[in-house]
Parts: structure tokens; C-alpha cells; sequence
């Protein structure tokens, strides 16, 4: 995220210094999409209809973190979940993501 006292000092790694994991990450950015987040990062094969695959892999409760609307929350409840963290993944950090308390009624 954005480091905002890394910021203020001018932080800048040497130029002899790369951080790995991050090598081409950003080649070919376009900046970001709807949610703030790089494009291509969230899966859209994902629905609901997993949690019950899920289930059936774990007796452990399932909990959703990043729920941010009364809709999402009970969808969630329909489709089974035992908890909902609401949470924005620290979307301070994003320019689209709403704060956490704004998405609570």
C-alpha cells in the first residue's frame, strides 16, 4: 500500500536493489479497475456457488472477509457462511474502495 511516511522522507530503494517477487508484475499496467485493484487480479470465475464446494472440503466454519454491502452480507448467510468480516483489505490504501464504517448500515 501507500507508505505515506516513505513518501514524505523521499524513500527511494537503490538503484542496485530490486525487489523480486515484483519483477514484471506492473509491465503492461493500465492502471487500475473499477475497485482501485490492477486489472486481471480478481478471479471472475468466482461465485457464490463455491462456498458449497468449499464445505464440502472442510468441517471448519467459513467466514468471508471483505463484505462491503447488506446485499453481499446476505447472500453470504444464504449461501452458508458461518460469519462476514466487513472489511475493505485496507482500502484506505485504494482510491474506489469505500471505508470500512460506510459500508456498515
Amino acid at each position: 500500500g501507500k507508505r505515506r511516511n516513505d513518501i514524505r522522507n523521499n524513500f527511494r530503494l537503490p538503484k542496485y536493489l530490486t525487489i523480486k517477487n515484483f519483477e514484471g508484475v506492473f509491465e503492461g499496467y493500465e492502471g487500475p479497475d473499477e475497485y482501485g485493484l490492477p486489472h486481471g487480479i480478481l478471479d471472475p470465475s468466482v461465485t457464490w456457488k463455491d462456498i458449497s464446494w468449499l464445505q464440502k472440503l472442510t468441517r471448519l466454519p467459513i467466514i468471508l472477509k471483505g463484505i462491503l454491502t447488506k446485499e453481499d452480507a446476505e447472500l453470504a448467510v444464504e449461501h452458508g457462511v458461518q460469519g462476514i468480516i466487513v472489511s475493505n483489505h485496507g482500502g484506505r490504501q485504494l482510491d474506489g474502495a469505500p471505508a470500512t464504517i460506510d459500508a456498515l448500515p
